[in-house]
């Protein structure tokens, strides 16, 4: 499905931060961690887990995890999750959205025509989702006054495929 630019020339690895690897883990954070390193070997990519820090209410704080193009990693909080659920794999999957996106557009579309078909619309036109999305990620600041409104939209809709992706996931 996908053709990456790292498959065949580097073997990808699972790392860890210095806080996460003396850690005792639960059961599904070694079963998605387990789920990580076949991703990484399979893609040729690297995957980082993070330990987010706690704040003052005891809760996570921090991005669950992050694509960076720059040296084509992965970047996945060992607590991914709206309340640190350790949903590694459903950070991942939204975070190879971004990796497919970069690396072969072309499957990308296909790639989201499918999951918008199958997965994203939840009875909303691609046009509102893309437009909520928009305003949520201008409240959180990823969408700042100097991006064109092109480029505020290409962001947007890249992270409704990415939330579909996730959708997937949950699909039995």
């Amino acid at each position: 499905f996908i053709s990456n630019a790292n498959k065949g020339t580097k073997k990808g690895n699972v790392h860890f931060d210095g806080s996460v690897s003396g850690k005792n883990l639960t059961e599904r954070q070694k079963a998605s961690l387990k789920g990580l390193r076949v991703i990484a070997e399979s893609l040729g990519i690297d995957i980082y887990v993070f330990e987010s820090p706690l704040g003052k209410d005891g809760k996570r704080q921090g991005a669950n995890g992050w694509y960076d193009p720059s040296d084509n990693s992965i970047h996945i909080d060992l607590y991914a999750g709206a309340n640190g659920d350790s949903l590694m794999l459903f950070t991942a999957a939204h975070e190879l959205t971004h990796f497919i996106r970069e690396w072969s557009p072309a499957k990308f579309k296909s790639f989201a025509d499918f999951l918008l078909n199958e997965y994203g619309t939840h009875g909303k036109s691609v046009e509102e989702l893309i437009r909520n999305k928009m305003e949520v990620l201008k409240e959180n600041g990823r969408i700042t006054a100097d991006m064109t409104e092109e480029h505020a939209y290409d962001l947007a809709y890249e992270e409704v495929i990415a939330d579909s992706c996730e959708a997937m996931l949950t699909d039995s």
